[in-house]
């Protein structure tokens, strides 16, 4: 049974928040209140007086002229929400580099609602959904030699390459050191299974950077 899980929505357009509610009543998901806010920083910041718990959140990066709010989207998932990206983009540039700042689901809004109300489900759960151009973006990436890798893996390998040692990256992300190893190991693999090794640190941040999962001026 699916196990009841706040639901938040952060998007500009009011309408978007009146269909997220409507078909998730009609989908009987358990969510309680749906509360609705316009950007991350209105989130964050009534969250910070009220912490709360984990929460899915459907997140629109959309920005109007600018670039999509990536890292409005990575600060939603530092803080362990489970975010999906729910947007009229459908650049399969952008879905991608969306899913490598953390979002577990991407879907655009031409697609059928269903798809979103699966994402939902499926991020109340701890998994990952995609909707058919997520899918197709995915697909698109791996056929150019792009590792697909879980939300946790690309946390972990971007905060790993961000710090010294992988105690950090523990403390940071509140899991056991061997967790990470264990990760950071699937990682390689990954990588060497499309011919693209990566048995260092400078090697595996050189990836990093060709796969657009982090920028060389990060670090």
């Amino acid at each position: 049974m699916t196990r009841n899980v706040p639901l938040v929505v952060i998007d500009d357009h009011p309408i978007v928040h009146t269909g997220v509610v409507r078909w998730v009543a009609e989908a009987s998901i358990p969510t309680g209140a749906v509360p609705a806010y316009r950007s991350v920083a209105e989130f964050l910041g009534e969250r910070q007086r009220d912490p709360g718990t984990t929460e899915v959140i459907v997140f629109d990066p959309e920005r109007g002229e600018e670039r999509p709010d990536y890292v409005g989207l990575q600060q939603l998932c530092k803080l362990e929400h489970r975010v999906v990206a729910y947007s009229r983009i459908s650049s399969a540039e952008i879905i991608l580099k969306c899913l490598d700042a953390g979002a577990a689901n991407y879907i655009v809004k031409s697609e059928a609602p269903q798809h979103l109300i699966d994402a939902i489900m499926a991020a109340q759960l701890g998994m990952e959904a995609r909707g058919p151009l997520a899918a197709a973006a995915v697909r698109a990436g791996q056929q150019r030699g792009r590792p697909e890798l879980t939300a946790q893996e690309r946390r972990v390998l971007i905060e790993w390459l961000l710090t010294d040692n992988k105690e950090s990256v523990s403390k940071k992300l509140h899991i056991a050191p061997s967790t990470v190893r264990t990760h950071l190991q699937r990682i390689r693999r990954r990588y060497s299974e499309i011919h693209r090794s990566a048995p260092s640190k400078a090697a595996l941040f050189a990836r990093a950077v060709q796969d657009g999962l982090i920028g060389i001026h990060d670090v």
